[in-house]
């Protein structure tokens, strides 16, 4: 058997540069890409007895030992020769042509097992495994349920390999063995008038026919061998350059990436020594070094995947129908104000083979971490065909026909919308079995005039609001102000919105303070629920007919610093504030803030200000007087017992 390198003519074709369109795509996280595709093309062809196992392992090889190696430097030196200089593909050339040229190799061998193989080794026929992954590009002969869906993410091993090299070599369930090897360069002249080139792919196999080698295993790592019956697959990088935490970064993105395949048991990888599995991840996780040059944010995703699938506290399931295509199961994980920094605020989406592929932010005051998961079905095969080639987002663009689109697009729309309302009742539910929030005692500290604004420091205003600690205004909704108010006696309109700050001042003005605070915050009665309410328009009239005395203007105050809070003890809702302004007939508004700040009336049945009752209609607070400096404690139930988050509006009838 003739065994060698081919790098055939292109027929006066395209010349083809290094940095084709599927090499690009990956070169931004080369050992992320990796992770990805290789684990998501193992757990597709598990066998269904064993969990699918991984090794990545580095090992040198004496640069001779490697399969036609003159002819493969021959190659790569006239690559060198003929474009080592040119300024977009010159330094990766110039490395290519240094790593083959090395007495010693350091390569990168990545094994599979429990799998079925690369089915088709020996017969090389098209539409099979082995064939699909050695002589297509941009085509899927995947079928529904399987991780890819472009046919290019294979392109992600010659992006790790420094001499774009990679030896495929399989031992399938039906007995058969083989390898092949792929070199992805450039186009080069073959002809002393260069006007032929070569394709920039070569394959090393049989003779001119570039067939893969059958009935044996290639071994190029002397520490390694299959035994009888282990079937699987080896993958071996020519030239892989350690880079600097390299093995941490590849186990940060296999954990980011496939944390349900490992906590369900069905994902085994090893990193050298280092062993990634159902019972090793939570040990790995938790030590802070494990991951050098990670921050705590960039370790949070992990964290909470991880704590969303094992733990027993807060976390609620919640089961959703997306129309058309079946079920989705939603985790929901609450925290309390100290655990607030360990909460991504976002719904991580993972979809069979058990990989995350997008997150979906949805804002809400309660800090949360979500999951949502989506089984082998029709929406698994209708998102990976929305699905970009690095596996990270979908698109409904990516569909041919107007129909087609028109139907992805929906799908997409509430497939997210789903999930928001999962998250909310999950949260609701959550915050609704408590009478007391833990941690609540933090979310209400002391405020200082002199703090910055939202958005001050950020050069911008922000909607979205974040977990309760000191108490500042929101420079988000002005706008609202000045088409709400007369052009000639414009008020700043506030919203107090919590953010981040110093827990270690407590609010002493309240009676026994316990639980939830508002304002925008957290309470637990009244106000129609997000799903069933109605909702409250934002165009007020100038002349309000329900003011005491017809023809009075009412205007929206802004700049009143206010917030709430639940005091158990009395089984009543307190609304702090200090009043900015004198008037003399003020109205006190409370709402509920849903999704996108969209705001539902809450209904007020009793209240009392500084002690003394207040007039109650249609469920607002009225005829309130105000004085410059002045603290008001406002006291008052609602009709109903669910728990929302809050907001206060005060409007001056004049």
């Amino acid at each position: 058997m003739c065994l060698q390198w081919r790098f055939p003519d292109n027929g006066n074709g395209m010349e083809y540069g290094l940095e084709t369109g599927d090499i690009d795509i990956f070169k931004k996280d080369p050992i992320g890409s990796l992770a990805r595709e290789i684990c998501q093309n193992s757990i597709d062809a598990n066998r269904g007895i064993h969990p699918t196992r991984i090794e990545f392992s580095t090992f040198d090889v004496v640069r001779n030992d490697i399969p036609g190696i003159d002819e493969l430097s021959e190659q790569i030196e006239a690559c060198y020769q003929y474009r080592k200089d040119d300024k977009k593909e010159g330094a990766a050339i110039r490395a290519i042509h240094s790593m083959i040229n090395l007495p010693i190799i350091p390569c990168l061998r990545i094994s599979d097992f429990n799998t079925t193989g690369l089915i088709g080794v020996s017969t090389f026929e098209r539409g099979v495994p082995f064939y699909n992954l050695t002589k297509t590009s941009g085509t899927s002969f995947k079928g529904a349920g399987s991780g890819g869906s472009k046919g290019i993410g294979k392109a992600a091993a010659f992006v790790a390999s420094g001499t774009r090299t990679v030896f495929y070599s399989t031992y399938t369930q039906r007995e058969e063995k083989g390898y092949i090897g792929i070199s992805k360069l450039r186009s080069v002249p073959i002809d002393a008038d260069g006007y032929k080139m070569s394709v920039a792919e070569g394959y090393y196999g049989c003779k001119d026919d570039s067939f893969p080698c059958v009935d044996s295993e290639l071994r190029l790592d002397s520490t390694f061998t299959r035994t009888s019956g282990d079937y699987g697959t080896d993958l071996y990088l020519i030239g892989f350059g350690h880079r600097a935490n390299w093995k941490s970064d590849l186990m940060f993105k296999l954990l980011d990436s496939f944390m349900v395949a490992f906590v369900k048991g069905l994902l085994e990888v090893t990193v050298d020594n280092i062993t990634l599995s159902k019972d090793t991840i939570k040990k790995i996780i938790y030590d802070v070094t494990s991951f050098p040059g990670k921050d705590a944010s960039s370790l949070k995703s992990i964290m909470a995947q991880y704590e969303l699938l094992t733990s027993l506290d807060n976390v609620t399931h919640i089961e959703k129908i997306v129309k058309g295509y079946g079920p989705i199961d939603v985790l929901v994980k609450s925290y309390s104000q100290g655990e607030s920094h360990r909460a991504t605020g976002t719904c991580d989406i993972i979809r069979y083979p058990y990989m995350k592929i997008t997150s979906h932010g949805v804002g809400r005051l309660i800090p949360y971490s979500a999951m949502c998961i989506i089984e082998n079905g029709d929406l698994n095969e209708a998102l990976r065909r929305m699905e970009n080639a690095e596996h990270t987002a979908w698109s409904w663009e990516r569909l041919e026909g107007e129909e087609a689109q028109s139907n992805a697009k929906s799908t997409l729309s509430r497939l997210k919308n789903l999930i928001s309302r999962a998250i909310n009742e999950a949260l609701k539910t959550e915050v609704g079995d408590k009478t007391d929030i833990a941690g609540a005692g933090a979310y209400l500290p002391g405020v200082e005039d002199s703090e910055p604004l939202d958005g001050e420091e950020l050069g911008g205003a922000s909607k979205e609001f974040t977990h309760i600690g000191k108490i500042r205004q929101n420079q988000a909704d002005h706008k609202r102000v000045e088409l709400e108010n007369d052009k000639d006696d414009k008020m700043e309109r506030s919203v107090t919105t919590p953010v981040s700050g110093d827990d270690s001042k407590n609010d002493a003005e309240v009676s026994n303070p316990e639980g939830d605070p508002g304002s925008t915050g957290v309470h637990v009665g009244g106000g129609t629920s997000v799903d069933a309410g109605h909702h409250t328009s934002t165009n007020n009239t100038d002349i309000d007919e329900s003011s005491p005395k017809k023809g009075y203007t009412r205007k929206l105050l802004g700049g009143i610093r206010s917030r709430n809070m639940y005091d158990k003890s009395q089984e009543k809702f307190l609304l702090t504030f200090v009043s900015n302004c004198n008037e003399a007939n003020c109205d006190i508004v409370i709402k509920e803030i849903g999704e996108s700040s969209d705001t539902y009336e809450v209904d007020i049945i009793s209240a009392e200000i500084n002690g003394e009752s207040c007039t109650i209609k249609d469920g607002i607070i009225k005829g309130i007087s105000l004085e410059t400096g002045k603290k008001y404690t406002v006291s008052y139930n609602v009709s109903k017992g669910s728990r929302f988050a809050t907001g206060v509006e005060f409007y001056a009838n004049r």
